[in-house]
Parts: C-alpha cells; structure tokens; sequence
C-alpha cells in the first residue's frame, strides 16, 4: 500500500525531465523502501504488545483478558500518531532518493549538499550536516550513522521526523 505513495514522491524529487520512474533501480528501491518500513512498523507493533504481556506478567497480575485486550488495544490507539511520523519520514526518503536517482540516469558527476531546515526542531546532528558536500555516489555520516540521502540514514534516529532535503 506504501509503494504508490512512495513512487509519487520519488517522481516529485527528480531533478530531470527524462527521469523514468519504471528503472529498475528506482521500482527496487522504492520495493525495498516499503518493505523494509513495513517491516518496522510492525517490529514496533509487536514490541508494543510483549510489553504489555511482560508487564503483566512481572506485576503477578491476573488480569482478565478483557482486561489484557483493553491494555493492548490502548497501547495500539495511542500509536496513531505515529502514522504520520511514518508517513511524514517515507515522503522525504522517496523525495530525496527521486533527486539522486534522476542525477544517476543522467549519468552525470556531481556533488549532493545537505540542507537541514535549520529551525528549533531540527536535531543538532542536522544542523552539523547542514551544507555538507560529498560526491553523488558516497554516503553522509550524521549523529554516527550513513545514509545516501537524508531520510534513508542506515539507524531510525537519524531519520524519523527528518525534513531535510538535497541540492545539486
């Protein structure tokens, strides 16, 4: 379900007329991309619900499993929010990866900048990347993790919530 999303916004952030959405490259990052944030979201789910079970569990309740289910269902319902966290974060992934992946059908060398927002909530290792230039194909070193764009950095603290963006 995340995939169409995700080839929109990979569209909207190239850098180039001639990009073609349907490289194999693209159709496989953006695959990946979904599948990998599907996967996730539901490793925290899943968390979400062995937690309640250990809490129970060290607490020698003997919850009824109305009660249980309501605990759970509780816990679920207060993750709404983080829909769009979800979403806010795979909008600028696919951006920022549409803009690199037209530099690369181009075939062209060129340097990528980090821009950060730059505002009070952007994280202090942003604002460090702010401006830093790296060649197209190398990857950016933020907060300790690597990433090819901003949005995509190899550990989630470095890229849930970010809204920074690449120029060329």
């Amino acid at each position: 379900a995340l995939q169409p999303e995700l080839a929109e916004s990979v569209r909207a952030g190239s850098q180039s007329d001639d990009f073609d959405p349907e490289d194999s490259e693209v159709v496989n990052w953006i695959r990946r991309r979904a599948n990998e944030t599907a996967k996730q979201v539901n490793e925290t789910t899943w968390e979400a619900i062995r937690s309640e079970f250990e809490k129970t569990e060290r607490a020698h309740s003997r919850l009824s499993i109305c009660k249980l289910v309501k605990n759970i269902v509780s816990r679920l319902t207060g993750r709404l929010g983080h829909s769009a966290t979800v979403a806010q974060t795979e909008v600028v992934a696919a951006y920022n990866m549409g803009g690199l992946l037209s530099i690369g059908q181009m075939d062209t060398r060129m340097d990528k900048i980090w821009v950060s927002a730059m505002d009070s909530r952007t994280r202090e290792t942003h604002k460090s990347a702010h401006g830093t230039r790296i060649p197209i194909d190398e990857r950016f070193s933020v907060g300790g993790c690597s990433g090819l764009v901003p949005g995509e950095m190899d550990c989630p603290a470095e890229s849930c919530n970010c809204r920074c963006v690449l120029t060329y």
